[in-house]
């Protein structure tokens, strides 16, 4: 069905005039007769707000069928992982292979945001700048059309780096300023909404000064631990985003010369803790990032040439390693650490070391 049929249909439907529809939009009722008569098209600044007055997704307003869409895309998250699958990079051996696909993908659903957010995605999975500014006009498209806002929501965060990568340090600055901040996100709203439900649990009037009830709900351990979930997630999701920022600003500083040897591995301990927020109930996961910080002290030492104590980190590395259970962990954590050791610059020089071949080969049969 053409756009105008769809329009008129949809307005019918909602029993609006075109003036109605018309004032909606900030269009004249003149307009909305050309769209309906096929005389004309609405501009491409039109489709959301359009969407929005007549509450369709943008894809309904092209006549795309939702469900036949979603089986296409999941058809090709399929055929990516079967891709994938066995190859000794993983995407980086079907970079190309992968991007044809998707873009062929694009073109056959040009007015899915998803199709065109997910070929955005792997053009900015490699290093050429071409394809960068390729994705950034995808994603630009992507925040033009969509109206799902996590849609929204992700593909602002993508188009900041993808900005910055390019260099457009204005573009991405400017958008930076419009998104959310870290506090007003969907796990600290979903936290807000557990924290007052578990008040009234246990019983405090929050509209009479926080006056305790005498007589509190009574909670299945079941159902209180659901209660926590929302909470539980908002501290996972804040411990990512403060270990990853940590990083950055600890090894920025050094490379800077803002921080000397003492203060570098300082600032790299600080990371344990953090990482440790976000998986507090599963020891395995703990202990893999015990493995993973001892990994990123280690390097800090050797950065220093202090082999003695990066030794002593890999040997610290192997015994986090050693109490992980792996059956509880759904990809080759072992071979991914001994790759990390083994393919990294700053092990060159311990390689030959006693102590260095013993922790490996511990990482290897843990």
């Amino acid at each position: 069905m053409e756009i105008g049929k769809i329009i008129k249909s949809l307005r019918r439907e909602r029993d609006f005039t075109q003036e109605e529809l018309a004032e909606t939009i900030g269009v004249t009722a003149q307009a909305i007769s050309k769209w309906e008569s096929g005389a004309g098209l609405p501009d491409i600044s039109q489709v959301v707000p359009l969407s929005r007055a007549l509450d369709v997704p943008t894809d309904v307003l092209f006549g795309t069928n939702a469900d036949e869409d979603e089986k296409r895309i999941a058809d090709a998250y399929a055929a990516i992982d079967k891709l994938c699958a066995g190859k000794p990079n993983g995407r980086a051996d079907v970079y190309e292979e992968v991007v044809a696909l998707l873009r062929e993908l694009a073109r056959e659903l040009p007015n899915n945001s998803e199709a065109q957010f997910f070929l955005a995605q792997w053009l900015i999975s490699g290093s050429d700048e071409d394809k960068y500014r390729e994705a950034v006009k995808l994603l630009e498209r992507v925040l033009d059309r969509a109206t799902n806002t996590h849609v929204r929501s992700e593909a602002a965060s993508m188009l900041v780096l993808t900005y910055s990568t390019v260099g457009e340090y204005d573009k991405a600055n400017e958008l930076a300023g419009t998104m959310s901040s870290l506090k007003e996100t969907r796990e600290s709203a979903l936290d807000r909404v557990a924290f007052t439900q578990i008040l009234k649990v246990l019983g405090v009037d929050q509209l009479n000064g926080g006056e305790v009830d005498a007589n509190p709900l009574k909670l299945s351990k079941e159902d209180a631990e659901k209660l926590l979930s929302p909470i539980r997630e908002h501290m996972r999701e804040l411990s990512l985003e403060l270990y990853f920022a940590l990083f950055r600003y600890t090894e920025f500083k050094r490379r800077l010369g803002l921080a000397d040897k003492n203060e570098y591995i300082e600032l790299l301990k600080y990371g344990l803790p953090v990482m440790e927020l976000g998986v507090l109930e599963n020891e395995s996961l703990v202990n893999l990032k015990r493995h993973n910080s001892s990994f990123q002290i280690a390097r800090g030492y050797m950065i220093f040439g202090d082999t003695e104590n990066a030794l002593t980190g890999i040997e610290t590395a192997a015994a986090y390693a050693e109490k992980i259970d792996y059956s509880k962990i759904d990809w080759d954590a072992r071979k991914l650490f001994v790759e990390a050791f083994e393919e990294a610059d700053w092990t060159k020089p311990l390689r030959g070391d006693p102590r260095y071949k013993a922790a490996i080969e511990r990482i290897r049969v843990s």
